[in-house]
């Protein structure tokens, strides 16, 4: 009975092993300076997954393990900036001007790491 209690109480503690996600980001063939990169659940079962994000800089991202994806099918959701500082109003944005419109892509992410690159031509 113990034995049964203690894999009971394993099961519903269990979670999934989220992987690291990582890759480049280009914009008119050059690395994107700085930016956001936003993966959103798609299709069926997406409450098991949760929405995975990561800062782009010198065009590359990494979403590292324990808070990258747990596979499945994914909206890619890619917002590129200058990178050059500006002043907005009392406050200072580090991402500067919009490069381009969020560009919506989507993948199919395995169980393990992965590495997806982004093209935002």
């Amino acid at each position: 009975l113990l034995i049964a209690a203690g894999a009971v109480v394993q099961y519903l503690s269990w979670k999934p092993r989220r992987a690291v996600i990582s890759g480049a980001v280009t914009f008119e063939g050059t690395p994107v300076p700085a930016g956001l990169i936003r993966f959103t659940p798609r299709g069926e079962k997406t409450a098991a997954r949760a929405i995975v994000a990561g800062e782009i800089r010198d065009g590359r991202y990494a979403v590292q393990a324990g808070h990258g994806s747990v596979g499945g099918g994914y909206r890619v959701h890619v917002r590129g900036f200058t990178g050059v500082a500006k002043q907005v109003g009392p406050a200072v944005d580090p991402l500067g001007e919009p490069l381009f419109k969020e560009v919506v892509r989507t993948a199919d992410i395995p169980c393990g790491d992965f590495t997806f690159d982004v093209t935002c031509d």
